[in-house]
């Protein structure tokens, strides 16, 4: 069974907004904040899932690309 692995299913820019939204919870001051970024990492992670249910991965260039899998 495969491990789901966010990274391998966002873009660039996505990965350094996750990283960015991390380090924003760690230095959140209230509640309020820490939901806020917490909202765009599931969003993100959920944009990774979606990426991963669908089959396609992203590639070195930043195009997603059909994986093959095998049962």
């Amino acid at each position: 069974m495969n491990k789901f692995t966010p990274a391998l299913y966002l873009k660039e820019s996505e990965k350094e907004k996750l990283k960015e939204m991390k380090k924003k919870v760690k230095q959140a001051k209230t509640r309020k904040e820490v939901e806020a970024y917490e909202y765009i990492i599931a969003s993100l992670l959920k944009i990774a899932l979606h990426r991963y249910k669908a089959g396609k991965k992203i590639t070195e260039t930043g195009t997603e690309q059909e994986l093959v899998r095998s049962s």
